[in-house]
């Protein structure tokens, strides 16, 4: 099957159930998917969270005084949910009501680093009220 690309439907978050409901309405079961489009290729997963890894490992580099802090003060870090850490270093392991990719990210690049966690707060990178990175 060719697939053509008709939407960019951006973060569904919450929201996904709902947006998967209308792209069945409007498509038909199984004759749409959601993907990863890098340049004018659309790639599979694997190949899309290496891409966005490596953009957090790049600035692992560009800001490793903020990684160090981080590395400091957290124990882990979520990105959703405080139970986003028990998806560890998996990208498939998504249990809770959104897709996170952040948290998991960050934990592969500490990992690749040859850091550790040593800190005693389990921190929220995403969050809107407490900005971690913001400093």
């Amino acid at each position: 099957m060719s697939w053509k690309i008709l939407d960019r439907p951006g973060q569904a978050g919450g929201k996904r159930d709902k947006l998967c409901k209308l792209y069945d309405n409007t498509y038909g079961d199984g004759n749409w998917r959601i993907a990863w489009q890098w340049r004018d290729d659309v790639i599979e997963n694997n190949w899309a969270y290496q891409i966005y890894e490596d953009g957090y490992y790049h600035d692992s580099f560009a800001r490793e005084e903020l990684w160090e802090k981080l590395t400091l003060t957290a124990s882990d870090v979520f990105d959703i949910e405080e139970a986003d850490v028990a998806s560890g270093l998996d990208y498939l392991a998504q249990n809770g009501s959104a897709t996170h990719l952040q948290d998991i990210a960050i934990r592969r690049v500490v990992l690749r680093r040859g850091w550790q966690f040593e800190g005693d707060e389990l921190v929220q990178i995403r969050s809107h009220k407490d900005y971690f990175g913001k400093n």
